[in-house]
């Protein structure tokens, strides 16, 4: 909110002080344009497999509604952004732009409680399952055409390519507590990279303020589907006795690999299958407990739509 309202007060400073000092001057070659908005990703593999995992526990919460609390929710996919660009009119209505835009990051936290009975009584599995998505600022190369609809209004057009890089961090965290009141805590985190060129397009309006200063509104389709992640994955453990004394530690050195995605049943519901996310050094096929099916690697998909509104200055 400070961020929007600084961008806000810093674009009307821009236009009033533009305005003054440079009222009838002629078109520019080199322009700075600034723009703020809003716009969604598609995610891809992390929200579809924290759907899916949340899903296999819908057959106890129907037969057993009070053994099953919590979900796992999916990451919002909203974002507000902004993004500055320095702009070259090359040749009557084609111009060139060079383009950064803001980080963004995209985060969810969802609880479940398992419980279920064995002929020593009951036993209560509990999970904190946390993903984040860090998207680095994209690099941006653009062309523009503009076309005149009326003396102050045009009709631009644009297309280009961009350089995209993202972090996934995802942490699941669990307690598994038997019916003696003994217990296992511990996490699985993986912490993977990747980077990809994308494509977007677009069209807008634009607004002649004054010869040096324009005003505008434009909608931008994005196509960039980060394909092959990178990184680790650490499991921690510790074992504790009915009287909550430690009994065991196990901790994994840290293991890298490939991020990848496929379809395994589930260890806690019994004739389950879900998807899920491994990070693996080696290309499947793999043997698992979890009867490993439909491997592949996994992706992250920030591809969608965003829509802006800017300012353009004429520089010199």
């Amino acid at each position: 909110m400070k961020r929007s309202r600084a961008m806000a007060m810093g674009l009307v400073v821009c236009l009033l002080f533009v305005t003054v000092a440079a009222s009838g001057a002629a078109d520019k070659k080199f322009s700075l344009v600034v723009r703020e908005g809003f716009g969604s990703i598609k995610v891809g593999d992390v929200n579809s497999t924290r759907s899916s995992t949340s899903s296999s526990f819908d057959v106890i919460r129907e037969e057993h509604p009070g053994n099953c609390v919590g979900e796992y929710l999916p990451l919002p996919n909203n974002f507000k952004d902004w993004e500055a660009e320095l702009r070259w009119r090359a040749w009557r209505g084609l111009s060139v732009g060079f383009s950064v835009s803001g980080p963004t990051h995209f985060s969810q936290t969802s609880p479940l409680t398992y419980s279920f009975y064995t002929d020593l009584g009951k036993q209560v599995d509990n999970f904190i399952w946390t993903s984040e998505i860090h998207a680095a600022a994209p690099i941006k190369l653009n062309l523009y055409y503009s076309l005149s609809l009326l003396p102050r209004v045009h009709l631009n057009v644009n297309g280009g390519i961009g350089y995209y890089h993202a972090r996934i961090i995802d942490k699941d965290q669990w307690q598994f507590m038997d019916p003696t009141g003994a217990s296992v805590v511990g996490y699985d985190l993986f912490n993977v990279t990747g980077n990809q060129i994308g494509f977007h397009g677009g069209i807008g309006f634009e607004y002649k303020y004054t010869q040096r200063v324009s005003l505008f509104a434009e909608g931008l389709w994005r196509l960039a589907k980060i394909r092959t992640l990178k990184g680790t994955i650490t499991t921690h453990a510790n074992s504790y006795d009915e009287n909550g004394y430690l009994t065991g530690t196990y901790d994994t050195s840290i293991y890298q690999g490939i991020l990848y995605h496929y379809s395994g049943e589930d260890l806690n519901v019994e004739g389950i299958r879900h998807e899920k996310l491994l990070v693996n050094d080696f290309p499947p096929p793999w043997i698992g407990t979890d009867f490993p099916a439909d491997v592949r690697k996994a992706f992250l998909d920030l591809s969608g739509f965003t829509f802006r509104i800017g300012l353009k200055i004429g520089l010199f």
